[in-house]
């Protein structure tokens, strides 16, 4: 009798054991989650490694044991970054990436990117508005038909900032992934960005 309750008492608890080490382990991938975000909403891009999470303070590795780089089977988390995504993954139970009991989470910065690129279009085109209200009065050329330098020639950005209307900073030249905005042109005075 023993033995047919341990038989099935063993198996039981292991499994009851996998289930809370998943559940730990998907905790903490929130909270690495939420630290890349963090990271992401500070500098624009997501850290090389791990590591860079605790030395810039968004981790201070004391959600388990190991620390955040390891799951709760004490294995370490895989972590890439491309562009605007970032993967994380542990193994789980099994040790071997690539099967069904992976834990998997892709964290993606497209809402952080969206809203900068709207606050920095909010500001461009103020600074559009106080131009042409002041082109007149002040006998100020049209502004030229591009954005961006082209050539020899400044577009509308060095006009802006020359007025002192805008920033000179790279972030007004392009959005959030890095594309250069779109004017366009007087009178109408808007600039978009290709990824909105």
């Amino acid at each position: 009798v023993i033995a047919i309750v341990a038989s099935i008492a063993v198996p039981l608890a292991a499994v009851m054991e996998d289930r809370a080490r998943l559940q730990a382990t998907r905790e903490e991938l929130g909270h690495l989650s939420d630290a890349l975000l963090s990271y992401w909403e500070d500098r624009g891009a997501f850290p090389d490694s791990l590591p860079e999470l605790e030395t810039g303070g968004y981790v201070s590795g004391q959600t388990d044991p190991d620390g955040y780089r390891r799951d709760a089977w004490h294995r370490d988390y895989t972590y890439a970054r491309a562009g605007l995504s970032a993967t994380l993954a542990s193994s789980g139970p099994d040790f071997s990436f690539g099967t069904a009991d992976d834990v998997d989470l892709l964290v993606t910065a497209a809402a952080v990117a969206r809203e900068e690129t709207r606050d920095e279009l909010a500001t461009i085109h103020v600074a559009l508005r106080n131009y042409e209200t002041q082109r007149v009065p002040a006998l100020l050329p049209d502004l030229p038909s591009h954005w961006d330098v082209q050539g020899a020639t400044p577009g509308a950005f060095s006009e802006l900032v020359a007025e002192g209307l805008l920033p000179n900073e790279i972030r007004f030249l392009t959005d959030a992934w890095g594309s250069t905005y779109v004017y366009g042109g007087t009178p109408a005075d808007y600039v978009v960005s290709p990824n909105l």
